[in-house]
């Protein structure tokens, strides 16, 4: 009887991904209420990627062998030709630097120049959202770094880490992918990855999503690393590494922890009444002893100990909510929670959440939640082009600007593509979830990457909804992709590994 906990509880999780996972295929393809999309191009593009999709499929059950035998040199190319693509993007475009984006920006330049003045002008924002230190003290340090070698390109080299970063994030999803499921599937995250277009212009965006893109991979890899090293000292040294990766990243995204989560419960679940979770012990040693020194330094280098009473509550983004769509309110943030005082801020919110519940009734709430599930994971363009202008569209002026602008010649392509890209690799991540639990496949119990996904979900219903919260969580989406992909070729064309 307990033998079959483990696998009652995995094939539970693996089973309510698959369905929560399929309903939002289904919402955001044939009833997104929040972006305009024509639903026949859409499954008209769909029919095309699916085609071109078989046909690679076809090739790649030809030559497979070759491919996998030289898989890795094709991720060492693969990454060449992203960087050099992104390198092109960094010298023909430049992002519109507004809003938090330009308070980070404009701090880690004060920061690493040493210019006070500079500097006070965005102390009152910092005390604000003091979780926004992180990505400044990191780009600031960074400025610092390449200003001994005399550049003083602040915004190409923030860029260029920012393109970095996203390269991480392929190398090391394609190492967890090859080493806890297999090649192929490895493979298939290269190719899903490859035909995504935002993807190749997310590195030039240097904020927090790009910044925290390879937090969720290099957890993944080295908290398994740790779980299976085969000696004490490997053990310890990846259980360090994950704690201080998982350190780092949360102070530029908290979300990233979410997958940390996931693989305790994995564990759990496939070694229960095992005493082997010291590798766990020392991962989270690590990450409180980095979380804790990395506060320290932006409280002794860029914030007030005295004027944390400054600092929004996390009660005013579940309050935010809980309003029209459940993204941003101008309206909540500067007319209810700034002018309370600190010490009430908690209590009014409250006060607003219980209100809102109350009004909305259980019909309400649920409608709330399928809007705030089609805001967030509805858009699949990334909104590039908020990127790129601001205050009226200016006209482009090179073919990178015609791809991203809403004037551009190639913007329709551009637009539609990745949103058939994107439900494309949400609807394979269904799909795969539900063949595995069909055939009753090993993949099952390696359920952390698709439970994250669950988790990013839930917590995504609770707090302020934004499209943008979803880029950090593109590693999870594609491995999704890549091992659903697997599960059709392999059924497909009968394939025995």
């Amino acid at each position: 009887m307990k033998k079959n906990i483990p696998v009652f509880l995995s094939f539970t999780a693996m089973g309510i991904y698959t369905v929560l996972y399929g309903c939002m295929f289904m919402a955001v393809t044939f009833g997104n209420i929040m972006f305009d999309y024509r639903l026949w191009l859409q499954v008209a593009l769909l029919v095309a990627l699916g085609l071109c999709l078989t046909v690679f499929l076809i090739v790649y059950n030809r030559i497979y062998p070759l491919i996998i035998k030289h898989r890795y040199k094709i991720l060492v190319g693969a990454c060449v030709a992203l960087f050099g693509i992104q390198m092109l993007i960094n010298s023909c475009m430049v992002p519109t630097v507004i809003y938090d984006h330009d308070h980070t920006l404009q701090s880690a330049i004060a920061y690493a120049t040493g210019d006070s003045a500079l500097l006070a002008e965005h102390l009152d924002y910092l005390h604000k959202y003091p979780f926004q230190a992180g990505i400044v003290l990191m780009q600031g340090t960074l400025f610092k770094f390449v200003s001994l070698f005399g550049c003083t390109d602040w915004f190409g080299a923030a860029c260029v880490l920012g393109d970095l970063l996203l390269i991480l994030m392929v190398v090391t999803t394609f190492i967890y992918l090859d080493e806890n499921f297999s090649g192929h599937r490895a493979v298939f995250y290269l190719v899903l990855s490859a035909i995504y277009i935002p993807f190749y212009f997310q590195g030039s965006v240097s904020y927090t999503d790009t910044y925290s893109i390879w937090g969720i991979p290099c957890l993944l890899l080295s908290v398994t690393r740790a779980l299976k090293a085969d000696s004490n000292g490997k053990r310890i040294g990846y259980a360090l590494l994950a704690g201080v990766l998982g350190g780092l990243a949360m102070q530029i995204k908290n979300t990233v922890l979410i997958v940390l989560v996931a693989l305790v419960i994995q564990r759990i679940v496939n070694h229960p009444g095992k005493k082997r979770f010291s590798a766990l012990a020392v991962v989270l040693a690590a990450l409180i002893v980095t979380n804790s020194a990395y506060k320290a330094a932006t409280y002794s280098t860029l914030l007030d100990e005295n004027r944390k009473d400054e600092a929004l509550p996390l009660t005013h983004w579940v309050m935010m909510g809980l309003q029209g769509d459940g993204s941003y309110s101008y309206i909540d943030e500067m007319y209810i929670t700034v002018p309370t005082p600190p010490q009430e801020r908690v209590a009014v919110n409250m006060q607003h959440i219980n209100q809102r519940l109350s009004e909305m009734g259980p019909a309400g709430y649920l409608k709330l939640l399928y809007m705030k599930t089609c805001r967030t994971f509805g858009c699949g363009n990334r909104d590039l082009r908020g990127g790129y202008c601001f205050e009226g569209y200016p006209q482009p002026v090179n073919l990178m600007y015609d791809i991203v602008l809403l004037n551009g010649r190639y913007y329709g392509i551009n637009n539609n593509l990745s949103q058939a890209v994107y439900l494309l690799v949400l609807g394979l991540g269904a799909a795969g979830g539900a063949l595995m639990l069909k055939k009753k496949d090993d993949g099952v119990y390696k359920f952390a990457p698709f439970t994250a996904l669950t988790g990013f979900w839930m917590f995504m219903m609770i707090w302020e909804s934004n499209h943008r919260q979803l880029i950090n969580q593109w590693s999870l989406l594609f491995i999704c992709g890549a091992v659903g992909l697997y599960q059709i070729w392999k059924t497909v064309f009968k394939v025995k590994e």
